[in-house]
């Protein structure tokens, strides 16, 4: 008898584990870790897994996991868009901008997401059981994946409807099917363009789009992932560079804040031509629009305008539409490398801020009979970074006496410290032309965890004027 009730044990529950491996643990998993994670929004359920339950009756094992696993990774890929502040589509169209990015970190990163979906993947397969029991099970799990896919056609999800709106609760997903339409606009249908709206930026409140400034030269600088910090500690770190009573001896000196949306480049849009763009690319051909970007209106004015950043062209097809903005000269890691420019960072390693703030300043020295507008996009605090002992002792980070407690923050913080401070010595060189200056960040800080996302403003980003007295 013991034999016999021992035999049948596994099948009373065989339901049980198949719905827990299926449908109740991934999805779990994936809904707890969307209140820890910044993701996009996600929908209770995700149906690839109940789709794996239907096919792996007739599957061996391996194969089995093999599916689970890329089921896993699909529904990772589709949430992770908002990460750089970017849509799905967007996210997928920037992964050939990865072989910009350092190989070791790619690797790294790989295997950080594969492996443990491949361990997932095996437990969920092993506890859904053996393959006698789930073809036990499939006609009813066939039947839920079919109600449930019903249930999100009819309310709610978006990636089971032609639409691109949910209508109503949002129950049902399938991860499958919201990046299939993805891919499938990608390769078939052009990408919408924003309309080119005026937007609040710091150039547009420095008064630079009304009137071409009358001093020598113009220095423009965005500062990568320069964000608004909700700490009023925190944010007198960066500050206290811009209140020191000499420097506002020389300058007369406006802080304040702008909306952002969207990463870089529309940072980088907003500020040099004072329109919304698009994540990726120029938001249109318009020369009515094009025309009255800060570079082509500082070219009319007789000034020598130069584009200056410290990693490759290719990323962001930046080579592609930089030219296009009125720059005469644009300047990338290449060429600055070739002038002796020394690289620093991790996975976005390429030339120093403080190096590149110093050759600002001898360019700014030199050729005086020549006005000149120079804009900088800095490099070194791109997420993720690297943990760089030189900027992190500024603050004292990782010890008992840090000024900025989480370490990943003062890490970052950090970095922009010692850009700043380069920033600020290049304006007080006593040999520098008459300048005006405007540092402005592109978007807040795009950690992973909410939390450490919550340290700083999701809406705002700071910007300082530096005006010659």
């Amino acid at each position: 008898m013991k034999s016999s009730g021992s035999e049948t044990k596994p099948r009373r529950f065989a339901g049980v584990r198949v719905l827990c491996a299926y449908l109740v643990v991934p999805n779990l998993l994936f809904w707890l870790a969307g209140h820890v994670l910044e993701t996009l929004p996600r929908a209770a359920i995700n149906l690839d897994y109940l789709l794996v339950a239907v096919l792996a009756p007739f599957l061996k094992k391996w194969q089995a996991t093999a599916l689970m696993t890329l089921a896993l990774l699909v529904d990772v890929a589709r949430c992770l868009g908002p990460l750089y502040y970017f849509s799905q589509r967007d996210a997928l169209t920037a992964i050939v901008f990865l072989r910009e990015v350092s190989l070791s970190h790619v690797l790294l990163s790989t295997v950080v997401v594969v492996a443990p979906a491949i361990l997932l993947g095996w437990a969920l397969v092993s506890l859904g059981g053996s393959r006698l029991v789930l073809r036990q099970k499939t006609a009813w799990m066939a039947c839920l994946l079919v109600v449930l896919s019903a249930v999100g056609v009819w309310g709610g999800n978006s990636s089971l409807r032609l639409r691109d709106e949910a209508v109503g609760l949002n129950l049902c997903t399938s991860a499958g099917a919201s990046m299939a339409k993805t891919i499938a606009s990608a390769m078939f249908r052009e990408h919408d363009r924003l309309q080119p709206i005026a937007v609040d930026s710091a150039t547009r409140e420095a008064g630079w789009f009304t009137g071409v400034p009358k001093t020598h030269d113009i220095v423009l600088i965005v500062l990568e992932s320069g964000g608004e910090a909700i700490n009023p500690q925190w944010k007198s770190v960066l500050g206290s560079v811009w209140s020191d009573p000499k420097l506002q001896e020389k300058y007369r000196v406006s802080t304040g804040a702008v909306p952002f949306t969207g990463a870089t480049v529309p940072g980088e849009f907003r500020e040099l031509c004072g329109v919304v763009s698009a994540v990726i690319e120029k938001p249109t051909d318009d020369p009515a629009v094009m025309n009255n970007c800060l570079p082509w209106q500082m070219k009319r004015a007789g000034m020598k305008t130069l584009y200056v950043h410290g990693f490759a062209s290719e990323m962001f097809n930046r080579r592609d539409w930089v030219g296009g903005l009125g720059f005469d000269e644009e300047l990338f890691h290449p060429q600055l490398h070739d002038m002796g420019l020394p690289d620093c960072g991790g996975a976005f390693r390429g030339i120093c801020d403080a190096s590149i703030a110093h050759w600002i300043g001898d360019q700014l020295v030199a050729d005086p009979g020549h006005r000149k507008f120079i804009y900088w996009l800095t490099l070194n605090s791109h997420l993720p970074v690297t943990r760089d002992p030189e900027a992190s002792n500024l603050l004292k980070c990782g010890t008992a006496a840090a000024l900025i407690a989480d370490n990943a923050s003062c890490d970052l913080i950090g970095l922009q410290l010692r850009a700043t401070r380069s920033i600020a010595e290049m304006v007080m060189r006593p040999d520098l032309p008459n300048t005006e200056f405007v540092i402005v960040g592109d978007h807040a800080p795009p950690f992973i965890f909410k939390e450490r996302r919550d340290y700083f403003s999701q809406k705002e980003v700071p910007w300082v004027h530096l005006v010659p007295r």
